[in-house]
């Protein structure tokens, strides 16, 4: 095995430790942000990547920064409390995998060529 994929397995370990259901919820949102979309691609599917073209631009709305839209709007709503922990566990595993998968997690505005 390689660096890259002992490291995360070393770090899930360290965290089931501390929350089981929390992991748990890492493991889902990995899985469906890994496999998901790859299995929507290969289909002739409705669902589109979340990508909008605004005159001379692309957006593109990635797993990382949808997850990490939700949480803030949780904790503004005073939500963040009132929801089961494997939920915060499921947007987390969505957001290691977009972010230590693809490598351009941090282009979310650029120009259309």
């Amino acid at each position: 095995m390689t660096l890259k994929r002992i490291i995360p397995l070393i770090l899930l370990g360290i965290i089931s430790v501390i929350s089981f259901l929390f992991s748990v919820g890492l493991i889902i949102g990995y899985i469906v942000g890994r496999y998901f979309p790859k299995e929507l691609s290969k289909r002739k599917t409705k669902f589109k990547a979340f990508i909008f073209h605004i005159r001379n631009w692309k957006v593109h709305l990635h797993h990382w920064f949808l997850s990490i839209l939700t949480i803030f709007v949780t904790i503004i709503f005073g939500y963040f409390s009132h929801l089961p922990i494997i939920f915060y566990g499921i947007l987390g595993g969505l957001i290691f995998e977009d972010i230590y998968w693809d490598r351009k997690w941090y282009k979310i505005l650029s120009r259309k060529v």
